[in-house]
Formats: structure tokens, C-alpha cells, sequence
């Protein structure tokens, strides 16, 4: 047999890895060419341009001890600035963007954007997780599922074209991976094997694991109100029926609304309900954004059915759904793979096929075998939700037990949901995250979801606001938001707030309102109750004594007793502080016969933590 000269198996070579990227661009451009802005209106398909705005993206720099995170200017940014990475990590809670980013890097390597790394490599590999299932390698999860049936590409030709490459191997949805807790090892040794010289490896996640070592990590922020104007903007070109001036209006309105809408499946889909609906854009809480929005899911289900019969049949499932809560809180705990024949017979094929027809089911096949899953991770969160809420009002210990069991941290929507659900239910969820450690913010957001009509609601009000409460400039906007309403209902109950910090996240305060400002732009005004203010600056902007004086004298007359402002000593900065010119303690207190009706104390202390991490009380005078 004539061998190949070396020139014919050069061009052989070449000709086998265009195909194969001929074969990626081809579905790539497929996904981000039919994207459905709301996932159940699957007649509405848009291209990608059609509805991306890029939303805030942050870098983790810095040492262990000294870390923080830095805004990117682009997402195009994520793998230039970490060039010495192998392995990035994409943080983000469900509904931020991690599907949508996978799917703009798509765009720009089949249209070779120069400006992004991956327009720059060779060959790009995006992979949902979630389908992997059984499948050890990348070769294989590349044939299994980025290629057409019966391909010309084996496991071999595969794996020669990825080591003869440059190549990003996008891993989306690492959380997701099917019977997670049981096989991680095959999906971690998959990602270890590809990190070398000529490959990145990114991965998206709604949290990391520890073991990620040390990774490049970023993280996805969400939309602001900048971003919220582009997207309008964008919207209204396409949608010129939509009023556009009235929906931004809702958002400057509502400023709970305007913090839910951080997150962009919310906004996204409140932009496109708001329209038809008028209860969402009056809404108070993240539970009845989300009713809103499944309640618009069934609606529109309806509306496409004709004959009384059927619209009697969607009735009765869309609010009788028990066992479709049970099988989703399972699936919270286990993360294992929801087979489609065995949720159909524990849910009955009649409610079954209503379910996968609305939309809230989607059914997908894997390795010949029939699975489901739910549309997205925050649907099942939504009805695991009903069922905590059938064990919180319930008298069953073990029922309890498993709400103990579910991770807020990870699962960041759940015990909201519950909570706004069911007052009773609410009560109960808030007393077993009260054994847990660390759980203030995620106890406020709780809180908030059902202050009205709740016995049992002000106590753990009190119980919030007898401790520290702190506002980081790392917290999202919703959890800014809940502090201020948190210190809102305080004020009109009149129940003392012990401490109110400021770490990081202060801005100004308006001379003439007497309103704290925060970097994010909310105003914090009802501040009667608090007894004392603790501020500490951002590195590099500290506050004089003179300064404070001028801008804190107008807290005078919220009735704050003392306030305390902590300068952090600029990152570049090692020099001894003087205390005359710029002092790391300023502590004003209400006094009659002091400058302005407050006492200045200038201090030199470095934090103002106790050794239980609680912040110390000012010293009498």
C-alpha cells in the first residue's frame, strides 16, 4: 500500500480538522441563533444580538489575605486577564447569564472576533454538563454530543485534533453534572486532563468547590441600572409595541422591583410579561415576581388551548401539583437524573404530559433513555418550595429535618419562595436558619418575602436587628434593598437596631435630606432607630475628621447616637497613619454642647471587632 507523502497526510490533516470545526460553527450557530428570551414562548425565537446586553463581570485579584473583586470591562476580558490560568471559574446564581456567556464566546469564534480570546484559538468546545451522564471522556462527550450521528470523527481523530490545537473547553453548568455528589471524580478528572499548554479550561457554577485549588475565579454580578436602560433600549427595536417608557418608569418606582430585576431572568422576563400584567410590576417580593411569572407560563398554555375541557384540565394542574414538589425538593438534595418513564408514573401520565406541554418539564434524550428536567434551576426550586412549605407547617420531625438539609448558600431561592408562600411555613423556616451559622442576610431576605400578616415575623425582626447589621459593598443589590427595608420596618415598629455597618459600601450622605447614600445608589433615610453608624471606607478614600463633622451633622436628626468612621489604609500605602491628618477612627457623638450638636473623636483604631467578630461599643464620655 503507497504511503502518504508527508505534504498529502499535512493536507489530509488539515482537511479533517476544518470539517470538524465546520461541524462546531454549524450548531453553534444554530443555539445562538434560536434562543427563546422566555423560555416557555417557544414560537418567540431571537438571535442573540437580539437580546444580549452584557451584564457586570468581576475578577477575584489579590492574595488569600488581601483578595478582591475587580470589574471587567467586557466579558471578552475573562480569560486575558488570567493569562497564566489553565482553569477559570464563572460564578453565578441561576437566572445570571452563565448559558447566555457559553453561547456569545459561540458567536465570537465562529465569527473570529479578534477582541475575544476564544475569536483567537483554534478550537472551542462548549458542553452542558447536565447531559453528561456516564460519559468519562471528552473526546466521547465531544462525539456524543456536539456531532452529527455517524460522523467521520472516532474518539481518536478527536483527541489528535485537540492536542495538534490551540483550543477553550467550556464545561457550562458544573453543579449540574447529573448524580453529582456520586461521580464528580469522572467529570474533575476530565477537566484535569485537559489543562495544559495549548488548553483553557473554563467552567460555570453556581458555587465553587473548595478542591478548585487555585483557579482563576469570576463571577457574574448581574444588571445595574445602566444595564437595565441598554436592554430597554435594545428591547424597544424589536418590540415597538411594547411601552418601554412606562416599564422603566415601574423600575424607578419600585425599588424592591428594581432590585429583583438584578437578576437577569427577572428583569428579562418582567420586561416581557410587564407589558400584559399589571400585579408584576407592583410587586413587593422575589416570590411574587416568580408567581407572576409561572402564573404567565399557564396563561399563556391556556391561551393556546380552545375548548372549555382542556382549560378545566390545565385549571386543575397548575395549582395541584404535590407530587411534582416532592420529586423537585428530592432533586435539590440528590442531584440525581429524573428519568422520564419514572417521573411519569409517580406523577401520573395525565399530569406528566401537562407539565412537559406547559413547558416547566423539558424531556431530552440520553444514551437511548428518556430524561427530564426542569426548565431551569430556579423552576425547580420554585415548586421544591411548595413542598417546604407542606413540611414547615407540618408536625413531622423528619420533614424538618430535611429543610435542615438544604443548603441556602446553594440553593438561594428556596426558603424565599417558602417564605413568601406561607406565613406559618415562613415562621418555622426562619427558626431552623436561626440554628445555622451565618444566615442574618439570608434570614432578611426571608423576612422580607412576608412581613405582612405573619405572627411570629416581628420577633425575628427584633432578633435581626439586636445584632450587627451589615451592609458590604460586595452584596448584591437585592441584598442592599433588604436592608433598607429591613431598617424601614424597624423604624415604623420602633425596634431598636443595635448597629448599622457600613463596610466598604458608603458613598456620600445628602446635606439637605440627611440620607446615607451607598455606592450602589440606594439611600437608606429611615435610620431613627439605629443606634449607632459604623462606616468603613473604601481603600484609598478616606474621610477627614472635618469632613465628617460637615456631612455627618445631618444624621442629627434621624436621632443616631454615635457614628463611627473607619479609614482603610490604601492597598499602596504602608506608611505610619498620623492620626491629626488622617485618622483610621473618627467617632461622632450626639452632644448638646458639642460642634454641631456632635463630638468629634479622633482615634488611631485599627478594627472595630471584638475577638467574637462583633463590633465593639463606643466608650462613654
Amino acid at each position: 500500500m503507497a504511503q502518504l507523502q508527508p505534504e498529502s497526510l499535512q493536507h489530509t490533516l488539515e482537511a479533517t480538522t476544518s470539517s470538524f470545526k465546520s461541524h462546531l460553527m454549524k450548531l453553534y450557530t444554530s443555539l445562538y441563533k434560536g434562543i427563546h428570551p422566555i423560555p416557555y414562548i417557544t414560537e418567540d425565537v431571537q438571535d442573540i444580538d437580539q437580546i444580549f446586553v452584557e451584564g457586570r463581570v468581576q475578577k477575584l485579584t489579590g492574595s488569600s489575605q488581601d483578595n478582591k473583586w475587580i470589574d471587567l470591562k467586557s466579558y471578552k476580558d475573562i480569560f486575558k486577564e488570567g493569562q497564566n490560568a489553565t482553569l477559570f471559574v464563572i460564578e453565578g446564581d441561576s437566572g445570571y447569564g452563565k448559558s447566555i456567556i457559553s453561547l456569545k464566546l459561540a458567536q465570537d469564534w465562529v465569527k473570529r472576533d479578534r477582541d475575544s480570546l476564544v475569536g483567537n484559538v483554534d478550537i472551542l468546545i462548549i458542553l452542558r454538563v447536565r447531559q453528561m451522564r456516564n460519559v468519562n471522556s471528552l473526546p466521547r462527550a465531544i462525539q456524543k454530543f456536539l456531532l452529527p450521528p455517524n460522523s467521520q470523527f472516532d474518539q481518536d481523530k478527536i483527541k489528535a485534533i485537540l492536542q495538534d490545537h490551540t483550543s477553550v473547553v467550556f464545561f457550562d453548568g458544573y453543579d449540574e453534572y447529573p448524580d453529582y455528589g456520586t461521580r464528580r471524580e469522572d467529570l474533575m478528572a476530565m477537566i484535569i486532563e485537559q489543562m495544559h499548554g495549548k488548553c483553557t479550561v473554563a467552567l460555570s457554577s453556581r458555587s465553587v468547590p473548595e478542591y478548585m485549588g487555585n483557579a482563576q475565579r469570576l463571577r457574574l454580578k448581574g444588571f445595574d441600572r445602566a444595564i437595565h436602560e441598554k436592554f430597554t433600549q435594545l428591547f424597544s427595536k424589536t418590540n415597538r409595541n411594547v411601552d418601554i417608557v412606562r416599564i422603566r418608569e415601574n423600575l424607578q418606582e419600585n425599588e424592591v422591583l428594581e432590585a429583583i430585576c438584578e437578576v437577569p431572568l427577572f428583569f428579562v422576563a418582567m420586561i416581557n410579561i410587564s407589558a400584559h400584567n399589571a400585579k408584576i410590576r407592583d410587586s413587593k417580593s422575589v416570590t411574587e415576581v416568580f408567581d407572576c411569572i409561572v402564573r404567565s407560563l399557564h396563561a399563556h398554555f391556556r391561551n393556546k388551548t380552545i375548548d372549555d375541557q382542556s382549560r378545566t384540565y390545565t385549571t386543575q394542574f397548575e395549582f395541584r401539583h404535590s407530587e411534582l414538589s416532592k420529586i423537585a425538593l428530592e432533586n435539590l438534595q440528590t442531584g440525581e437524573t429524573l428519568y422520564a418513564d419514572q417521573v411519569r408514573q409517580k406523577l401520573g401520565s395525565e399530569c406528566y404530559e401537562y407539565f412537559t406541554r406547559v413547558g416547566v418539564l423539558v424531556e431530552s434524550t440520553h444514551e437511548a433513555e428518556r430524561i427530564v428536567q426542569f426548565m431551569t434551576p430556579l423552576f425547580c426550586e420554585w415548586y421544591a418550595a411548595d413542598r417546604v412549605v407542606q413540611l414547615a407547617t407540618s408536625e413531622d420531625i423528619e420533614g424538618h429535618e430535611q429543610i435542615k438539609r438544604l443548603d441556602p448558600n446553594t440553593h438561594k431561592y428556596v426558603h424565599r419562595f417558602a417564605c413568601g408562600m406561607n406565613s406559618r411555613a415562613a415562621v418555622n423556616i426562619l427558626e431552623i436558619l436561626k440554628a445555622k451559622k451565618n444566615m442574618q442576610k439570608c434570614m432578611t431576605l426571608c423576612v422580607l418575602e412576608k412581613r405582612n400578616g405573619a405572627e411570629g415575623i416581628t420577633e425575628h425582626v427584633k432578633e435581626l436587628c439586636s445584632k450587627a447589621i451589615e451592609i458590604d459593598e460586595d452584596d448584591s443589590l437585592t441584598q442592599q434593598q433588604s436592608i433598607k427595608q429591613l431598617l424601614v420596618i424597624a423604624s415604623e415598629e420602633k425596634i431598636p437596631v443595635a448597629s448599622l455597618h457600613l463596610s466598604g459600601s458608603f458613598d456620600d450622605v445628602d446635606e439637605d435630606s440627611g440620607d446615607l447614600r451607598l455606592q450602589s445608589g440606594i439611600r437608606l433615610s429611615r435610620l431613627e432607630t439605629v443606634e449607632k453608624i459604623q462606616i468603613t471606607t473604601r481603600p484609598g478614600y478616606p474621610i477627614s475628621s472635618e469632613d465628617a463633622v460637615r456631612k455627618f451633622n445631618a444624621l442629627k436628626r434621624h436621632g443616631s447616637n454615635v457614628v463611627d468612621v473607619h479609614n482603610s489604609p490604601s492597598p499602596n500605602d504602608h506608611s505610619t497613619v498620623d492620626p491629626a491628618c488622617s485618622p483610621e477612627k473618627i467617632s461622632l457623638k450626639r452632644n448638646m454642647t458639642g460642634y454641631g450638636g456632635l463630638f468629634v473623636d479622633i482615634g488611631t483604631t485599627a478594627s472595630a471587632r471584638n475577638n467574637e467578630g462583633e463590633y465593639k461599643k463606643p466608650n462613654a464620655r
